[in-house]
């Protein structure tokens, strides 16, 4: 394959190809192509994935290839019956089958696995010292709470310390490298504890320690995520130097069989993710191409793994990481390769212009699954993958010898040293500007198609690389474009456990987010608003009503996701940690003193009561009373106690409201009758609660013939104001006892 004459890298003495490159370009397109459709569609997708079939034996063409879409559709098309529904909030006995990886949490002393039975599969939230692999049979007492996710269907267990009863080990080779991964975590934590060493446990061998959030915020914004996970590039790097170590410098060796079967294992043991599958199959056929005298076309060694993931493992081919992989790949084929200039020299502008070709070819991806962009990736990636290459050596060593207990602390010091200068570049490049440039809408789907269309056309007009980037920049440019939100005026209040994320979508179109906090976990809360902002991916208005962690502890990861265009504080929290990460991200900073009373935007009035009769954060809060379309009114009090509300009772701003976000979660409050009596909601809401038990608060809006709904029954809660009002729940609401 050629770009403007410059011959791919890989190409030898010979110029015969190790593999035809149309023949295996069309399988992966039509093999990706089935996987797809019976995902997307199922009956329908597995009969659409035969048109290249059909296509092939009309027009001629490679029909072998294209009848490999026939077994990705069927392996991807697996219609499973509905899952029972879940037991009700409470102790259970959990017994079935582990299905995924054991991954350890270091950081909340947890190990957390996927346990199925049947078709019903639950989250198990284990004691660190718990060791499952694959295919173990267990049997545990724990207390279930009814969750919905992305990789549970029915629930998540805590199982106590002393509540696993039993353990069938299971005898196969993904146990067995599932201990050989678990042995190595363990002595590597062992022999670089803390923050670093949770660091060097998911950089080097993946799925292990969860790494402190700052340091994966800054990862994310920053667009270094592919060097904390385990992905290609480690793969790659692990390759090179185990052929640089077996043959010194000499630059025309090539490498050994006993490489690739060192590299088999490690991702074997790391899990064979898509970007460890591309990048160890592609490191495989270029073994095998040197051997025979022939080169790789880069063609088909972005192919050939695509084409055994979308018939081996076709539920991976829509993963972000399957996208994100090969996008990157194909970014780094369009890099020229200087002509002139010494060897450091040129091997440094080449990494440059790779890194930033790679850039493009994923900036689609990552604007429309991420909704930001990170440009400094291009300069960070090469120079701190020689970092990255050392650790992971390093890191290997040191967790074999930890892990036969031998102790190395000639090995503790510098790789401490290297974590920490590492972690500490990663959260400078962070604070630059630009890192990340945001979204400002998400495109629908509409202009997504026809900017793809006239991507295709600029292609064909010009098949080289100003053309591929003429396209990428195109389809990117769609989101930076304002486009106007549509759908009507709604409030989000969201399920972020103990604490409160509420969304407000005004009908001028701003979006207002209401405090941005969840207890224990902070990242919970930026997660959720960042989900939910689409179409427009920009807070107008963030306000925080008081200081505590589970309204405010969300606000840091959340500036890494979004722009936050200006903020409203109670005078309080002036000069606290928030206030000054907002200032340095850009937003405009208000604080309202007590009897202060402004409307930031149209519709929406901030307020602080005057003459409360009390010193706590709670009681020193903001009350937020928002107007949506047809006149729907909406107070939220934040977690304003007993003298706080019968201050604000006391205030000409006490009227009639149609929805009222309860205070302080639902809690115990004498106040709470009152404030119901004098505002009249239709309806109330609760930010928390408990599963399988109403709140104190329910009693309370009872008695007054309001109707109460609370996230940990219901999970996120849609109100759109529409005429009449509609209320959408993401889970139905459960029958639960009267509250007393």
């Amino acid at each position: 394959m050629h770009w403007d004459g410059v011959q791919d890298t890989t190409t030898t003495a010979s110029n015969r190809p190790l593999w035809p490159p149309r023949p295996i370009a069309v399988a992966a397109l039509a093999a990706v192509f089935g996987a797809v459709s019976a995902q997307l569609g199922g009956v329908l997708g597995v009969a659409v994935a035969f048109a290249p079939i059909l296509a092939a034996a009309v027009w001629r063409r490679p029909l072998g290839a294209c009848s490999l879409a026939w077994p990705a559709s069927l392996a991807a098309y697996a219609p499973l019956p509905t899952p029972p529904p879940p037991p009700a909030a409470g102790p259970v006995l959990v017994s079935g089958e582990v299905v995924s990886r054991l991954v350890l949490d270091d950081l909340r002393g947890s190990a957390r696995c996927v346990v199925a039975r049947g078709y019903s599969r639950v989250l198990c939230v284990f004691a660190r010292s718990v060791r499952l692999h694959p295919g173990d049979r267990v049997r545990a007492l724990g207390r279930l709470t009814p969750r919905r996710g992305r990789d549970v269907t029915a629930a998540v267990v805590d199982v106590p310390a002393g509540g696993v009863l039993d353990v069938e080990r299971a005898m196969s080779v993904a146990s067995g490298t599932e201990a050989l991964r678990l042995a190595l975590h363990d002595g590597l934590v062992r022999s670089v504890p803390g923050r670093s060493g949770r660091l060097l446990a998911q950089l080097v061998l993946g799925h292990g320690g969860d790494v402190d959030l700052d340091i994966a915020d800054a990862h994310r914004a920053t667009g270094l995520s592919h060097l904390l996970a385990v992905s290609g590039a480690h793969v790659s790097l692990l390759a090179a130097m185990l052929t640089l170590l077996v043959h010194g410098r000499r630059r025309r060796a090539r490498p050994p069989w006993t490489v690739l079967v060192a590299v088999s294992v490690y991702s074997a043991i790391t899990g064979f993710d898509p970007p460890v599958v591309r990048a160890l199959v592609a490191f495989a056929l270029l073994l095998a191409a040197q051997r025979a005298g022939r080169h790789l076309p880069a063609v088909a060694a972005l192919a050939a793994p695509g084409v055994l993931t979308a018939v081996l493992q076709p539920r991976d081919v829509t993963s972000a990481s399957f996208a994100l992989s090969y996008a990157a790949v194909a970014g780094l084929a369009l890099a020229p390769v200087p002509s002139r200039g010494t060897g450091a020299r040129r091997v440094l502008t080449y990494a440059l212009q790779a890194s930033a070709w790679a850039t493009l070819a994923t900036a689609p991806f990552t604007l429309h699954l991420f909704g930001q962009v990170a440009p400094w990736t291009i300069l960070a990636t090469p120079l701190l993958s020689p970092l990255v290459a050392a650790m992971l050596a390093l890191g290997l060593v040191s967790a074999g010898l930890g892990a036969l207990g031998v102790a190395a602390p000639w090995l503790t010091h510098p790789l401490r040293l290297m974590a920490d200068g590492y972690m500490v570049s990663v959260e400078t490049l962070a604070r630059l500007p630009g890192a990340p440039v945001f979204a400002i809408c998400q495109p629908p789907w509409l202009l997504l198609v026809a900017c793809g269309v006239a991507g295709a056309v600029l292609l064909v007009l010009r098949p080289d690389r100003a053309g591929v980037a003429g396209t990428c920049l195109l389809v990117s440019l769609a989101y930076f474009v304002p486009w106007p939100q549509s759908g009507p005026a709604r409030l989000d209040l969201l399920d972020v456990g103990h604490g409160q994320a509420c969304i407000l979508r005004l009908r001028e179109g701003h979006n207002v987010v209401v405090d941005c906090g969840s207890q224990g976990n902070p990242r919970r809360a930026a997660d959720a608003v960042a989900a939910n902002l689409a179409p427009r991916r920009r807070i107008d208005l963030l306000v925080l009503t008081h200081r505590d962690a589970d309204h405010t502890a969300g606000v840091p990861s959340l500036l890494r996701r979004t722009r936050i265009v200006a903020a409203v504080l109670p005078a309080e929290m002036a000069g606290s940690p928030v206030d000054h990460a907002l200032r340095r991200a850009g937003s405009r900073v208000r604080t309202i003193a007590a009897g202060e009373a402004f409307e930031p935007l149209p519709d929406v009035r901030l307020l602080r009561p005057d003459g409360v009769d009390s010193t706590a954060s709670n009681d020193l809060g903001l009350w937020v009373l928002a107007t949506l379309d047809h006149g729907l009114r909406a107070l939220l009090p934040g977690d304003a106690g007993e003298p706080a509300v019968r201050a604000f009772l006391a205030s000409p701003e006490s009227t009639h409201v149609d929805v009222l976000l309860m205070p302080h979660h639902g809690r115990p409050h004498a106040a709470a009758a009152p404030l119901l009596a004098a505002v009249e909601p239709h309806l109330a809401l609760v930010s928390g609660g408990e599963p399988g038990t109403r709140c104190p608060a329910a009693a309370a809006a009872g008695r007054q013939g309001v109707h109460l709904l609370e996230t940990a029954h219901v999970g996120r809660i849609v109100l759109e104001a529409t005429s009449p009002p509609r209320l959408v729940l993401e889970r139905p609401e459960p029958l639960l006892p009267a509250a007393k």
